[in-house]
């Protein structure tokens, strides 16, 4: 089994596979008044999350999320 099927079978197993993920944000950001730079930051989050699977806090501090 290689790596990328082996994460996303435990992506499966505890909830966080893709879909569900960019649904729940679709729902966060829906009817917000989010401005751009903050809509970004989110849309950043969003992608760590379906790439990695978890972020830490210290990671929100690292350069890919606070250039825009």
């Amino acid at each position: 089994m290689r790596g990328d099927r082996i994460l996303a079978f435990i992506r499966h197993l505890v909830g966080l596979d893709e879909s569900a993920v960019r649904e729940e944000f679709a729902d966060l950001i829906r009817g917000s008044t989010l401005s751009t730079n903050q809509n970004s930051f989110i849309k950043k989050i969003e992608k760590g999350l379906i790439k990695g699977g978890y972020l830490e806090f210290s990671d929100l501090f690292q350069e890919s999320f606070t250039t825009y």
